[in-house]
C-alpha cells in the first residue's frame, strides 16, 4: 500500500509543478532547495 501511494503523490505533485510554476514566481528557487516526498532522500 505504501508502494501505491508513493506513486500516487509522485504522479501528482509532477501534474501540479507546472502550475506551481506559472503561478508562483519563486517556486524554482523552492523547488530547487527542496526534496519531493521523503526529506533528505527524495
Amino acid at each position: 500500500m505504501a508502494v501505491v501511494l508513493f506513486v500516487f503523490f509522485d504522479l501528482k505533485a509532477r501534474r501540479e509543478e507546472p502550475g506551481s510554476s506559472s503561478a508562483c514566481p519563486g517556486y524554482a528557487a523552492y523547488r530547487a532547495r527542496t526534496r519531493r516526498l521523503i526529506p533528505w532522500v527524495y
